[in-house]
């Protein structure tokens, strides 16, 4: 696919009005285009990319990054989250024990307040007054056995039901990154969404086209796959031209590939966000989507160079 370059040139008239000329290329309304995904670390390789100008089908992997710390990741998880469930088997069988043991020193607890109560409730003349003044003392005795026996089984089933939640909590938290690490490194292999040609991008710092080996940041538009059918053209305005075009003016195309044939033409859009072209010089540019009157009759592609004659209004 060749560069687009910016527009170039304008010759004035006494009537004000000029002819733009600019180049651009033939794209399709039908693209899957391919951007980096979010990874774990800052930057991710790109590790294959399917050939440049392959026609390639829907369902066709187009695109592969490295997913080598993700897996990585993935496994680290796994393994910490089987050790988590046997911990947590461990864990739930001391800590009923622990309820098991509190709640049988709270039942001998009662019993001796039961007792007690029995034995200080006697009022036969044949017991001693300092007798029953020592079952009396005995009951107090067990009644703060019993109170503290019944704290003790409070504190070690709020203490199960809270370690056991707590650890329930880790091992939701470990399952939660698995399956979002899981699903990261699906998106990791690309496949196309619709049969077409692949165009690789340029990288935005150093202009060169996508290859495998690169390292790119999450979003950096890696390739596009564009169908064969409802092609448009795409052409660069230079801002100080742009306000000159309006949607529905017609225009003349022609094509490198069919040097000595003219087809009609109108702008569809002019999109009102400009962007950076560094490769053509200070300034910003505007993209222009331009649609056939008429669809050529002999064979077209995406990626093909055009040139587009406009008047400026």
């Amino acid at each position: 696919m060749k560069r687009l370059f910016g527009l170039l040139l304008a010759l004035s008239t006494p009537c004000f009005s000029a002819n733009l000329l600019a180049t651009g290329e033939i794209t399709s309304k039908d693209q899957h285009l391919v951007s980096a995904p979010s990874a774990m670390s800052y930057q991710i390789q790109v590790q294959w990319l399917a050939k440049e100008g392959k026609l390639v089908e829907a369902g066709d992997v187009i695109a592969v990054f490295d997913g080598a710390s993700t897996q990585a990741e993935i496994k680290r998880n796994e393994e910490q989250l089987v050790s988590l469930k046997l911990e947590l088997q461990k864990m739930e069988s001391d800590l009923t024990q622990q309820v098991l043991e509190a709640s049988g020193k709270y039942k001998v607890a009662d019993l001796n307040v039961d007792k007690a109560l029995i034995e200080a409730g006697i009022t036969s003349d044949k017991v001693s007054d300092y007798e029953k003044g020592q079952y009396k003392l005995t009951l107090e005795r067990a009644m703060f056995s019993k109170v503290q026996a019944e704290q003790q089984l409070k504190k070690a089933q709020e203490n199960k039901i809270n370690k056991i939640n707590k650890q329930k909590l880790e091992i939701k938290k470990l399952e939660e990154d698995i399956r979002y690490n899981t699903a990261l490194l699906a998106k990791l292999e690309v496949k196309s969404k619709i049969t077409g040609s692949v165009f690789y991008h340029e990288h935005p710092w150093t202009r060169e086209k996508m290859s495998a080996g690169m390292m790119v940041q999450a979003g950096m538009q890696v390739l596009t796959v564009q169908g064969d059918e409802s092609l448009q053209i795409n052409a660069w305005l230079h801002e100080l031209d742009a306000e000159k075009v309006k949607e529905e003016q017609p225009v003349t195309v022609s094509m490198d590939a069919y040097p000595q044939q003219a087809f009609k033409a109108k702008v569809n859009k002019v999109f009102t966000q400009s962007e950076q072209k560094q490769q053509w010089g200070n300034g910003a540019y505007y993209r222009v989507e331009i649609e056939f009157v008429d669809q050529p009759s002999m064979p077209i592609s995406a990626g093909m160079s055009v040139r587009v004659q406009m008047e400026g209004k």
